[in-house]
Formats: C-alpha cells, structure tokens, sequence
C-alpha cells in the first residue's frame, strides 16, 4: 500500500534534517583536522662532530636560516688567531664583497679587537679579554644576543638568525679551536605527520563525508533522464592508441622534472614542497596531484629500481587523459541523444565519437602528457561537466553535491583548478528555482550540504599538514614567485604568441581555435539563432563553459606559465560541438558568415606562425628549419611548419579552403543536395585535423631523423627492453684523467655519488642518486646534469638565486663548477647543446656535522616566524 503524502513528507524532512546534521558534523570534523597537532621534525646539527676538533664544513641550509642557532667561541681561540695576525674564529656564509656586512655570522679577532657581526649588524666590537672566558652568540625568534661568561654585551631584538652555509673557521688544525662549537636548529617546520588524534579526526571526517554524500545521493537523485552511454567506435580505438603512443613520442614539458623532483624529494623528506625555489616549502593546499606521481614513482622504484624515468611517470597522465575522453563521449552523447529536436543528420554515433576525438586529441597531443598538475585536473573539470550535466538532467542535488567535491578536488591540485567549477555556475538557475520551492528541512540540508562537500580540500591539503603552516606557504609564495593580477590576464595570451617554446605552434593552435570558435557563438548568441537542436544546446553549454573557465583562469597567480591545457575538457566539446554543426546560423547574415570563417581561418594562420620549437629534449631531429640556430626571434621564426612549399601560417592558404567550402556548397545544393559544410567548419575541421595529424607526423619523424643518436621516443621505447636509465646510456664524459683514455659513459662518472639533475632534465635521469632536501638541508651535489639548447641561464637561476628563494643558493655560494667535456654517443643530427656535465669543487667538505632529528608536537594554529619578508632573503615584495 502506499504512503500518504503526509507521511512520505515527513519521512523526507526527517532525512533532510539528517542530511543537514550530518553535513555540519562533516564541516566540523574538517576544521578539527584542520586544526589538529601535528608531530613535526625538529632536526638539531651539531659541530665539530663528537670527539672530533673543529673542522669547516660546507652546511647548505634551505631555509636559509635556522630556528635557533648557538654558537659558542672560546677566548683562547680568538687569542691564538690574534697571535697569528687576526683571523676569522667562525663565519656562516663565505666572504663576498657585494655583501657587507654579512647576513651570515662572523666572529672575528683582528689587532686585538673581537668584533661580533651577524645579519647585516655588526653586534659587538671591543678589545680582547686575557684569561679563560667564551663568547656565546644565540639567537631565535626574539632577536639575537651576544654574552660573555653569562655577561650580556649586546641585544638585537627582532633580528633574524644568520644565514648558514658552512660552518668554517680559521682555527683549523690549532690546539686553542678545543669548545669552538655551534648547534642550530635548522627550518623544517613542514615536515610534519599527523599525531593519532589528527588521523581519528581525518578518517572520521572521510566517513562521514562519504555517508552524507551516499545519502544525498539516495534522497535528492532527482527525477527525469539519465546519461546515455554512448556505443564504442573506432574513433575510440584511435585515442587509445594515439594515447598510448604519445606517451612515448610527445614532447616533454619545461616544468615536468620540476613536479617530478617534487614528488621524488617527498619520499624523503615527507611532504611535497618545491624543491627548486621559494626556499622549499610546503605546496599545501595544492598537492593531489603530486601524492599520485609520489605513491606511482615509489611503486616503480621497487619494481624495478627506475620508477623515476618519464616513461613510466607518463602513465599517470595518459591514463587521466583516456578517463577524460571517455567521460566526454559520455557528456556529448547524452546531450545529443536526449533532445527532441535531434537532427537525423547528425544521428551517426560516429560522427560523434570522430568530432569528440578530433577535439581531444588536439588539446591532449600538446598538454596531455605533462607531469604538472593540468592532466588530473581536466579529469576533474570533465567528471564536474559529467555530473553537472547529470544534476541538470535530474535537478539531482545530490549529483550536484558530487561535481562541487570533484570541482574542489581539482583546485587543490593547482589554483587553476578552479576553471573545473565553471560548470557548476549554469547550475544556479535551476537551483534556485529548487531551493524557492523547498521547504526549510531542504533548504538547510541543501546548504550545508554544499559546505560539506567543499570541506573534501582538507583531505589533501591538511592532511599532513598544519593550517598555520599551510597559510605560511601561500605567504611565501606570494612573496618569492611573482603574481599578476586578473586584470593583466593578456600576459597570458601574449605568452603563447612569444616566438619561443611557449608559443609552440602545437600548443598555440587549440587556444586560438577555441577563441575563434567563441567567437562565433557569441555572435549567435548575440542573434538568438541557432541555438536550437542537439549540438545547438551543446555549442552554447560548452561555449559558456569555457568562456567562464577561461576567466577563472585569469584569477592564476602567474601568467608567464602557459596554463590553458587546464581549460581543455571543456574546449574539447566545444571544438567537437562546433565540427558537428556551425556556430553561425545557416540564414545568418552574410556579414556574420564571413566575420566567423575569418576568425577561424586567422587563427589557423597564427597558430601555425608559432615555431616547431619543443625545447628541452624533444627539439633533436625536427624538421623546419635549423635548430642549432635559435638565437633570435627571426632564427626561430624559420621553424614555422610547412608541407613541401606551402607555409601553413599563409592566411591565403586557408582562405582558399574557406573559398573550396563555398565552392562545394554551392555545387551540392545545385543537385539538390545539402550543402556540407559552411567555410568555418570547413576551415575549422581541416585545421583541427592537419593539427593532429602534424603532431603526430614530426614527433614520429624527428627521432627516426635523430636515430642512431637518442631521442625522447628511443629513451622512452628502450625503457621497458632494459635500459631504464634514461639518457645515461647515450652520454660520454671526459674527466681529468681520461684524455689519453678517451671518455667513458657518464654512468661511471655519477656512480656513488650525489648528483643534481637540474628540474628541465630529471625525468632522463632516473637512475642518479638524485640530492635530497631534508632536514631543512639541502644535500651537497658533486655533480650536477644541467640542461642544454639555451636554457641554461634559466634552469641554473630557479635554484641558485637567493632572492628567488632557490632551494641551492647556499651550495651555489660554497662551490666552483668545472665543467666536463661531454658528448652524445652516438651524436645524430646536430644538435643546439646536449647538456652540461659539471663536477663540483667545494671550499670545504661537506658534511662533517651530527645530525639528530626530534619530534615536537605543533597545533594546527601555531606559526612559526615567517619567510615572507625582505630582510630573510633580500627579496622585496613584487606582487
């Protein structure tokens, strides 16, 4: 029998309240775990090392200061330097001339005058005491003192603690260093594990999560159509293989060593911080992308001891791209399917699979496999496109719940994760007229509901982390990488029209045929025509959706960074939608015909203009042009891609497909047949299709060009037969003593050895005892891998600039860097520059300290005293 009304509406508040109760709990219990304590390493150096005399000693820190530092130097040191016409008892930072005084600490004796400096003050000065006494230096967050035998001689409050790079002393050797000593403590405020009442917090606020979520869900799944499933095509079995294949052809990122190395240094130090620059830290809250390349490395590492090479690293993103493209057929079917104006022509499922795959794969073949944080966010954006479509269909509140946990999901992999939730602005309409006819019961669960589901941002974002910590993080980020505001969003356009590696011609095509497209769905949007139909409905979802992902892109900090493979979900059915149908009407005026097949054809034009530049690595064997000649805009112009004699940046040329359109058209409907194509969709699916085609052309051609020599693709084919090392099997090294003996493989060179390799070029060295930053110490390299084709002065600076926060600029300021002559074997076509090998040669050896790790426990709302300020590093604020 069933339930009167009054019952099933009772029965519907009693769990709207139970939804609402159990989404507050949920909010609650993420800001608990927010808040909770943290057991947090407190490393303690100490020097000279037990029962040994003073001796220097090269100590890299990173952060550059330590959290409390105490160093003690006896009288009698000071005397028997005096004695020896003054000297230096203990220095901090090697002597440079463009710095006085040091920001280090000196204690130093010289014409019976002690002088105390440190931090840019001189501290103390005054004669020499006679008999038995010791200075004390200490210094912590309060400032620094100077003592004698428990006797204050000076007090600088509010002055940093010095910077630390070594740890030297005149005194070496001398009977009178005996009680010359110095412990620190260094910066590792974000090596961190949650304590048992943080994990009970965060395991509790997952379940109950995931309850709130099942029952939403169940409670509010709405009522109407679901999502079609769309039959598999051969266009399918195209993405696959094109997919699998790229991840051994396509080119490598700038940046893909860079979160690589990340998420390697996090298995040991145990949290993902830069490791490159901005002084290390914590790159909390947005981490979720780095936590799966961590976990999927360190798998491969104990399969077979090279998890760390680009092959295997690549399955990460190419099995998020396969998701994402099977989530759009997804997305795209259902829209097409489910309208009651569906036109016949356009009933053909593979006609839309081909039109979903067009589109994907030219977004995907240049961003697709890169180890940043893009990939798994435009999984995130398709699932969110996915699910709010599903929410839509049903005015499901419970569906909605889920696309806002993936949209939040995706921010905390990077801010521009936030283009993800641009889906869920159409939602509003349809919202609100839920929310006008619910009762109270289902407003507040609606609500609350909403706040629970943004709550998921503390799972990867605090977990092993303190919410002061995490706001500590963004501070120093703001301060040490440059940000622009929205309204200087440009920067980002203009970055990929630069005649450089940003402004490849693969990676300028799909974000200038997306824009033309806008373009004309604004003017039929500005018609109100043709938005009727199946693809009608898709084109105008997909056009607002990128327009309004695009905009929140420009709310990213950093716009020298070419971001716009994070908006490729959305644009991906934005291109299939427009390759199925025009967005300029039919009947539209011939005004706004013309206007819409010029917008495309420029913007084949342009994006062809961009050169065939794939630095680093995947520029060896490519054809236009001479890659060795890269040393001004016009050298590189000449890369710009062409098929025989035909410039592909020719604007006639793609006028005269425009015109080939026109002609066709016009001889069809004579027979009394449609007319096919209309000159935009004409322009924009021959350029679209060249563009996939080309990508796939030179990136199969330049390593059978380079072969014998190496390449990305031998690199990565020979990885699974054997050879998991990467490049070290193709580089020969020439060291002092080899000359008569010829070089030898750089394996023999690195061996045993701590190596860095730079943050464009990690991923082809996977096999190299990679340094480490622990301990708030960066581990002293004796050889460093740079990369080469003009990219050194910009690999080299990240790391090695104080003002940028370089993670290596204390080794930088230790070190001379000899290189070694090296080649390629076998060598190839020429080539703009392999690498660099270099050998270091230290001031002093490093290392020679004890090294103890405590744990403390720190709250959640604890910070510790900033990084973020211009005295710590002599960084000003930029913005």
């Amino acid at each position: 029998m069933p339930r009167p009304p009054t019952t099933v509406n009772r029965r519907s508040r009693r769990t709207a309240w139970t939804i609402a109760a159990l989404a507050l709990l949920t909010g609650v219990l993420g800001a608990l775990a927010a808040l909770a304590p943290v057991t947090a390493d407190d490393p303690v150096v100490s020097w000279p090392q037990a029962g040994q005399q003073p001796t220097s000693t090269v100590l890299p820190l990173t952060p550059y200061r330590p959290l409390q530092f105490d160093a003690t130097v006896p009288c009698s040191t000071l005397g028997a330097l005096d004695a020896r016409g003054g000297g230096e008892a203990l220095r901090t930072l090697p002597a440079d001339p463009d710095s006085t005084p040091t920001e280090g600490l000196v204690v130093a004796v010289g014409a019976g005058t002690v002088t105390v400096a440190a931090s840019g003050s001189e501290l103390h000065s005054e004669p020499l005491p006679t008999g038995d006494c010791a200075y004390r230096i200490a210094a912590d967050s309060s400032g620094i003192t100077v003592n004698r035998d428990g006797a204050q001689l000076a007090a600088e409050p509010g002055l940093l603690p010095p910077q630390v790079a070594e740890l030297s002393t005149m005194a070496q050797r001398l009977p009178e260093a005996d009680g010359l000593a110095v412990e620190l403590h260094t910066d590792a405020r974000y090596e961190s594990s949650p304590t048992p009442l943080k994990t009970a917090l965060l395991v509790a606020h997952a379940l109950s999560l995931v309850a709130v979520l099942a029952l939403a869900w169940r409670h509010w799944r709405g009522s109407g159509p679901g999502l079609v499933r769309p039959r598999l095509s051969p266009a399918d079995g195209v993405v696959v293989a094109v997919s699998l294949a790229w991840a051994v052809l396509g080119p490598i990122g700038i940046d893909d060593s860079w979160y690589l190395l990340m998420a390697r240094n996090a298995t040991e130090s145990g949290y993902i911080g830069n490791y490159v620059s901005q002084l290390n830290v914590a790159e909390n809250p947005f981490v979720a992308s780095q936590y799966p390349m961590q976990a999927w490395g360190m798998l491969g590492q104990s399969l077979f001891g090279a998890g760390w090479g680009l092959l295997w690293m690549r399955v990460l993103p190419v099995l998020y791209g396969l998701g994402t493209y099977a989530l759009l057929r997804v997305l795209v079917t259902s829209v097409v399917s489910d309208f009651r104006g569906y036109s016949p022509e356009n009933r053909s499922p593979r006609g839309v699979a081909w039109a979903v795959a067009l589109g994907h794969l030219l977004w995907f073949l240049p961003y697709g496999v890169a180890l940043r944080p893009e990939p798994l966010i435009v999984l995130c954006s398709a699932g969110v496109l996915v699910l709010a479509e599903l929410a839509r269909r049903r005015e499901s509140i419970g569906a909605l719940a889920a696309a806002t946990v993936v949209a939040v999901l995706a921010v905390t992999a990077s801010p521009t994760g936030l283009v993800a939730a641009a889906p869920l602005v159409f939602a509003l309409p349809w919202l609100w007229r839920w929310l006008r006819a619910a009762d109270w019961p289902q407003r507040a669960g609606a609500v609350l509901l909403a706040g629970a589901s943004a709550s998921i941002v503390v799972l990867p974002g605090f977990a092993d982390a303190t919410l002061g910590n995490v706001a500590e993080a963004v501070s120093v980020h703001r301060w040490y990488y440059r940000s622009h505001p929205w309204y200087e969003e440009y920067l980002h356009y203009a970055k990929i029209l630069e005649d450089g590696d940003p402004g490849a011609w693969g990676k300028r095509l799909p974000v200038l045929l997306t824009l033309a497209v806008l373009l004309g769905a604004a003017i039929a949007a500005g018609r109100r025509a043709g938005t009727g139909g199946p693809t009608g409905r898709l084109l105008a979802m997909s056009a607002a959706t990128t327009a309004v992902a695009l905009l929140a892109m420009s709310l990213t900090p950093t716009k020298w960074v070419n971001h716009f493979g994070a908006v490729a979900a959305p644009a991906s059915v934005l291109l299939a939608a427009a390759a199925l149908r025009s967005p300029i009407p039919r009947r539209a005026p011939t005004a706004a015909v013309t206007i819409g097949a010029i917008a495309v054809g420029l913007a084949a034009a342009v994006g062809y203009a961009g050169p065939n530049l794939w630095r680093p690595f995947g520029d060896w064997g490519q054809p236009f042009g001479d890659h060795t000649a890269l040393g001004n805009p016009y050298e590189i112009s000449l890369t710009t891609p062409g098929i025989g004699p035909l410039d592909l940046h020719n604007p006639l040329l793609w006028f005269a497909v425009a015109a080939a359109a026109l002609w066709w058209g016009r001889r069809r409907r004579r027979r009394g047949l449609p007319s096919g194509p209309s000159p935009d969709r004409a322009l924009l699916v021959t350029s679209a299709g060249l563009g996939v085609v080309l990508m796939l052309a030179v990136f199969s051609y330049a390593p059978l060009r380079q072969y014998p020599g190496p390449s990305l693709a031998l690199v990565n084919a020979q990885a699974p037969a054997g050879s998991p090392c990467g490049l070290a099997g193709d580089v020969r090294v020439l060291t002092g003593g080899d000359r008569m003996l010829g070089p030898r493989p750089v394996t023999e060179v690195t061996a045993g050895k701590p190596v860095f390799a730079d943050q464009a070029s990690a991923a082809l060295w996977p096999c190299v005892d990679q340094i480490t930053i622990a301990n708030g110490i960066a581990e002293a390299p004796q050889l460093r891998l740079r990369t080469g084709g003009g990219l050194e002065k910009a690999t080299k600076d990240n790391t090695a600039r104080p003002g940028n926060g370089g993670t290596l600029a204390q080794v930088d300021r230790t070190v001379e860097w000899i290189e070694l002559p090296s080649a390629l074997s076998p060598a190839g076509v020429p080539i703009k520059g392999w690498g660099h090998v270099e050998r270091a040669e230290y001031d002093h050896p490093p290392g020679l300290v004890d090294l103890r790790v405590r744990q403390v426990q720190r709250w959640g709302w604890t910070q510790l005293p900033t990084l973020a300020r211009q005295d710590y590093a002599g960084r000003a604020y930029i913005g």
